[in-house]
């Protein structure tokens, strides 16, 4: 749903219509943050539930009854006191490998999350006929933080609207309008051996046009950085007046999958950092 309705951070609604049509091969690419939220997911509700009280883990999938082609897979629900399943629940973990973006992760107690967060939590609250869906946030350098997200009509009915838009598009077998597939995507759409395609000629000029641009641009990088460490002789750094100072000082690489090494970086450091 947040791709759907543009507000998902890695993939758009292009993106997820090569998926639902087919035509994209499986991704079986590591991806350690995606991995890490998956591990720490039970130990974020299980630390929540100091606040939250007993929950289920893991309930089974369920449909919104407006729309039963929307099925959700809630992280969790809060029990009441008759541990009837009551209001859902969605773990997330944020920064855990170092620095990051905090600016959509507000006070805790308020619905200060981000936006394809907030999407989720309507799409559990439409599915479980609740008014509120808690966000217990394992987030680097603050700790757990529990947020709760309230239902808003507006929200719902934009999230009805754009579902039952995109699947007719992959029902039609039309792809969005005005938006572009991201190229990691476009890279792992399935490919029919020996298929030859006819194609309009300007978007090939446009892409032998953008890889003599960026060849130029490295051309010219090669020289300008010739030109900097000829005037930087035998220093390891200088200053540049209102630019602030470069620098080439030494670099280590442990030794890992490759050789350990020692090299140089040429850095900018601008005045008063």
């Amino acid at each position: 749903m947040a791709a759907i309705l543009g507000v998902d951070p890695w993939r758009n609604a292009h993106d997820l219509w090569l998926e639902k049509t087919g035509r994209l091969l499986p991704d079986d690419r590591d991806d350690i943050q995606l991995e890490a939220g998956n591990l720490f997911e039970t130990p974020v509700l299980k630390m929540a539930m100091r606040t939250l009280g007993e929950m289920m883990i893991g309930p089974p999938a369920r449909e919104v009854s407006e729309r039963p082609i929307i099925r959700v897979h809630t992280d969790a629900v809060t029990l009441d006191k008759s541990c009837r399943m009551n209001e859902p629940v969605e773990a997330k973990t944020h920064a855990l490998f170092g620095p990051g973006n905090d600016e959509h992760w507000g006070d805790e107690g308020t619905d200060q999350v981000p936006d394809h967060v907030i999407v989720q939590c309507h799409a559990h609250m439409m599915a479980w006929d609740r008014h509120v869906c808690h966000v217990p946030a394992l987030i680097g350098r603050r700790g757990l933080i529990l947020y709760a997200v309230r239902r808003d009509r507006d929200i719902c009915d934009a999230i009805l609207d754009g579902v039952d838009a995109f699947w007719m598009r992959v029902v039609q077998d039309t792809p969005p309008a005005d938006i572009r597939p991201r190229q990691e995507v476009v890279k792992m759409m399935r490919r029919t051996p020996g298929k030859v395609a006819e194609i309009q000629p300007e978007i090939v000029q446009n892409w032998l046009t953008a890889k003599e641009a960026v060849a130029a641009a490295e051309s010219m990088k090669r020289r300008v950085e010739a030109d900097l460490l000829a005037a930087l002789g035998d220093a390891e750094a200088a200053t540049c007046g209102d630019l602030g100072a470069v620098t080439f000082l030494e670099q280590t690489r442990k030794e890992h999958a490759v050789k350990a090494s020692t090299f140089r970086v040429l850095r900018h450091k601008p005045n008063g950092l």
